[in-house]
Parts: C-alpha cells; sequence; structure tokens
C-alpha cells in the first residue's frame, strides 16, 4: 500500500462528492494531508492560507463562482503553483470537453463519478509523474 504523505486539495461544490472522495482518500487509501473546499470563492487566497503548498490539486469543473478552468489560469500564473499537479474531476468526459480540458494545461482528468476501485490507482500514477485521462 501506497504512503500518501503528499498534502493534496479538492474543489468540490457538491456536499456528496466532496464526502465520497474524502471517504476514500482518507479512509480507503490513508492520505495523511487533504484539504477540501466547498467552492472557489477567494480560491487562490485559500490556497496561500493552507498550512502545506498542495503537492496534487483536484479541480471540479463545474464549481462555482469560478470554475475550473478559471481555477487553473489562477494556479499557474502564480510562481509558487505553476508546477503543481492539477487534474480535473468532472462528469464533462464528452470528446470536446477532454480536448478542451487538455489545451487548457491540466495534468490529467478523471471522471465522476469517481470508481472506487481504480481511482487510489490513478492518484498513484499520478504521483508516479504520469499524465492520467481516466475518462471513460
Amino acid at each position: 500500500m501506497t504512503d500518501y504523505t503528499q498534502c493534496f486539495l479538492y474543489v468540490e461544490d457538491d456536499a456528496l462528492s466532496r464526502e465520497i472522495l474524502q471517504i476514500i482518500m482518507i479512509n480507503a487509501m490513508g492520505v495523511h494531508h487533504l484539504h477540501v473546499l466547498e467552492d472557489s470563492q477567494d480560491f487562490m487566497q485559500k490556497i496561500v492560507a493552507l498550512p502545506q503548498k498542495p503537492d496534487v490539486i483536484l479541480l471540479d469543473i463545474n464549481v462555482m463562482p469560478i470554475d475550473g478552468f478559471t481555477m487553473l489560469q489562477q494556479i499557474r500564473a502564480d510562481a509558487r503553483y505553476a508546477d503543481t499537479v492539477v487534474i480535473a474531476l468532472t462528469a464533462s468526459v464528452m470528446n470536446e470537453e477532454v480536448a478542451r480540458l487538455r489545451k487548457g494545461g491540466f495534468n490529467g482528468a478523471i471522471a465522476k463519478p469517481v470508481n472506487v476501485m481504480s481511482f487510489p490507482s490513478l492518484i498513484d500514477r499520478v504521483l508516479l509523474g504520469e499524465t492520467v485521462w481516466h475518462v471513460v
């Protein structure tokens, strides 16, 4: 089993999705550091205020008030976070939407609803430096 000492940030406005991912990451995977934001209001200020810089950021794309693409632009514009791995978690996995995610600069995408069986191995691959586009 992987020892997840990295810091993760998850931005998701749907309460059930937040709860499910927290259960998977904390209980099933044993992640030590998971920060969760329930909206994207004052996004960069909230990231800077975290006790630890996130190694991996998981972004819902259709979050309010700032969508995932805009949050990614803010991340990439800040030198402290420009190289941070950012993965889109989205239910929008049509070909043109995935192409937009790739073009937008995401390091990968994972389709929602998250598959409890495959999610840990996808995160392992991300931590190994792979780009993961699991959109099926």
